[in-house]
C-alpha cells in the first residue's frame, strides 16, 4: 500500500514537473528572438504572453522527447546505479566548477587566499565525485538490515 502511495505521488511530481524540463528543451524551436523580450519587459502595458509570429514547432520535438524517455523507461528497469552517477555528475558541476568557475574568473579581483580556497573546492569536488562513480551500490542491504525504522 505505502509503495503504490509513493508511485502515485511521484506521478503527480512528474505531471508537474516533466513540463517544465521540456519546455527549455523545446524553447529554440519556437524561434523566438530576445529582442522581443526585451521590448516585452520594457512595456508595461504589453500582453503577459507575445507571440513573434516566427514559429518553428514545438510539437514534434515535444513528442519526440516524451517517446524516447517512455521508450528508455520500459528498457531501464532499474535506476539505483544511475542515480548514484547523476548525483555524482550534480556534486562536480554544482558543487565545485560552477562556483569555482564564477569565483575564479567572474568576480573581477580575487585574493590568492580566496584563488586557493576556491581551488580547493574544486579539488574536494571533483574527488567526492569520483568516490560517488565508484561507490554508487548505497549499501541497500546495510541499510535495510541496520534500519530502526523496518516494519
Amino acid at each position: 500500500m505505502w509503495g503504490n502511495a509513493a508511485r502515485f505521488g511521484m506521478m503527480l511530481c512528474l505531471v508537474g514537473c516533466y513540463p517544465l524540463n521540456v519546455k527549455p528543451m523545446v524553447a529554440p524551436c519556437a524561434g523566438e528572438e530576445h529582442d522581443e523580450h526585451l521590448e516585452l519587459l520594457a512595456s508595461k502595458t504589453a500582453p503577459l504572453l507575445q507571440k513573434s509570429g516566427k514559429s518553428y514547432g514545438t510539437r514534434l520535438p515535444s513528442c519526440l522527447i516524451v517517446a524516447s524517455c517512455t521508450f528508455l523507461s520500459m528498457w531501464a528497469t532499474n535506476l539505483g546505479s544511475l542515480n548514484a552517477i547523476n548525483g555524482a555528475i550534480q556534486v562536480i558541476i554544482y558543487s565545485g566548477f560552477i562556483p569555482g568557475a564564477a569565483g575564479l574568473y567572474l568576480l573581477g579581483f580575487v585574493t590568492p587566499k580566496e584563488k586557493v580556497a576556491l581551488w580547493l573546492l574544486v579539488a574536494f569536488a571533483t574527488t567526492m565525485s569520483v568516490v560517488g562513480t565508484f561507490a554508487s551500490d548505497n549499501n541497500a542491504e546495510g541499510m535495510i538490515k541496520d534500519c530502526v525504522l523496518t516494519m
